[in-house]
């Protein structure tokens, strides 16, 4: 999907920043804190936090409920699944119909890929997920965010928020990173986890949640000329 901003020349950068507003995405390994730093982020500076609203845009265009699009949410199928997939539309010895009012999974990234594009035009915002990095990365007042962490310190996190054993929150872990980092790979060409990508990487075992937030809202407030406070 392309972007809808473009590079300008200094006057009508300076004109640009005084209007457009900012959004900080926010990507993280599973465990790693994203949507608590986000929202303190979001608390601090201000402004929106963009989660849930996201899925219920997508889904309200694309008219299904927010299971479906929450279950495709960085998801991509592997090369074998595509391929039986599109066999299973009709194969040389048997036919099988699919559900025309089921919107796919291309459809359903696309939605949420609008959804991303509509809201950050309109509104500053903290952004968690959904490939924001990538599909902002033209926008004029945008800081992207990688957040990773020790998978000792994930998996303790996941244990006490899903109420896993260390077996089962591990195997969380590595099923949703498999799963979101096919997908990013496939939309960016590259690792997710390279952090030339983003603008700021942070190790949240390393220097804890509220520490991270407040780092990110301290480089927020240089790059975007804030004060203590923004209004969303």
């Amino acid at each position: 999907m392309g972007s809808k901003w473009a590079p300008c020349g200094d006057d009508q950068e300076a004109a640009v920043r005084q209007e457009v507003p900012f959004v900080i995405t926010i990507s993280r390994q599973l465990g790693s804190g994203g949507a608590c730093i986000g929202r303190k982020v979001a608390t601090e500076l201000g402004v929106h936090y963009a989660d849930r609203d996201i899925l219920e845009r997508a889904a309200r265009s694309l008219d299904v409920s927010e299971a479906h699009v929450e279950a495709c949410e960085e998801t991509a199928p592997s090369f074998f699944q595509s391929a039986l997939s599109a066999y299973s539309l009709g194969g040389p010895d048997w036919v099988c119909i699919a559900p025309l009012d089921v919107p796919s999974y291309v459809e359903v990234r696309e939605a949420e890929s609008r959804a991303v594009l509509e809201l950050a035009a309109v509104r500053s915002a903290v952004i968690v997920g959904r490939a924001g990095f990538h599909l902002l990365r033209s926008h004029p007042r945008h800081l992207s965010v990688f957040l990773h962490a020790d998978l000792a310190f994930r998996v303790q996190r996941i244990q006490e928020i899903c109420e896993l054993s260390p077996q089962r929150a591990l195997a969380r872990i590595e099923e949703t990173e498999r799963a979101r980092g096919r997908y990013l790979e496939q939309l960016t060409g590259r690792p997710w986890t390279d952090a030339v990508q983003y603008d700021l990487s942070i190790c949240t075992s390393s220097i804890g949640l509220d520490r991270a937030a407040s780092l990110i809202c301290a480089l927020a407030r240089d790059r975007f000329g804030l004060g203590s406070a923004s209004a969303a």
